[in-house]
């Protein structure tokens, strides 16, 4: 995504300085949104409540919004769009430069001639219906992350001197990966079968230089998941 930035060398800011800038401001900003809500939350609603209520938000916006609380779910509607839609961005920018680099067939690495978006790989993420997205996708595109980020980290270890456009600390990256062990998954049999499935590697029968890699959207085109239509 560093490629996509349109000044990544601007003013007292380079690519070495935005993208850690970028990431610990929205981490930041992230938590302290969330932190106020819980609390805003707990101010208002005992504990017990808050097990037995289906929308918190909306029992809070009974009791302190009074008027609104026919908006509180077009407001969660809104968070999801927007958060559906930066998958979307990042997930089609990787397909686009996997095609660049020739892990992909070269059509996912055009772009549209005016507006200069990677509109092959979209529509490749844009085929499949929303529950398949919901209950692959995400899986996919954040287990091949943490791959990604355990390369990153084998790479530093193996070539320490090795220079880098930008750093990330450390003990941030092992903070995260902790955390992440700490959430309980939940899925059924067929999903579980079907997401071993996507860290298989799928052959691509080409000349590109690689001619093996892994991708949660190639595996979904070659199976058919069982009790389903495809």
């Amino acid at each position: 995504m560093a490629t996509q930035l349109i000044k990544p060398y601007c003013g007292l800011f380079t690519l070495a300085l935005n993208i850690p800038l970028a990431i610990i401001c929205s981490m930041v900003t992230v938590t302290v949104f969330y932190v106020l809500v819980n609390v805003a939350y707990y101010t208002m609603i005992s504990p017990a409540e808050l097990l037995l209520s289906d929308a918190v938000a909306v029992m809070f916006a009974n009791r302190m919004l009074h008027g609104l609380t026919a908006v509180i779910p077009v407001l969660v509607a809104l968070s999801c769009l927007g958060t559906l839609n930066s998958d979307f961005f990042a997930g089609s920018r990787m397909l686009f430069v996997g095609a660049r680099e020739g892990h992909w067939p070269p059509i996912f690495s055009m772009i549209h001639i005016h507006r200069h978006t990677p509109l092959p790989a979209v529509l490749l993420l844009v085929k499949y219906i929303p529950h398949t997205l919901i209950n692959v996708v995400s899986f996919g595109s954040w287990f091949f992350m943490a791959l990604a980020t355990l390369g990153m980290l084998i790479h530093r270890y193996h070539f320490p001197l090795h220079p880098r456009p930008f750093k990330v600390s450390l003990p941030v990256v092992i903070a995260l990966n902790c955390k992440a062990f700490l959430i309980h998954l939940h899925t059924s049999l067929t999903k579980c079968y079907l997401l071993c499935l996507i860290t298989q590697r799928c052959p691509w029968p080409s000349h590109s230089s690689s001619q093996w890699f892994a991708s949660s959207l190639w595996v979904c085109l070659c199976i058919q998941t069982p009790g389903t239509q495809g």
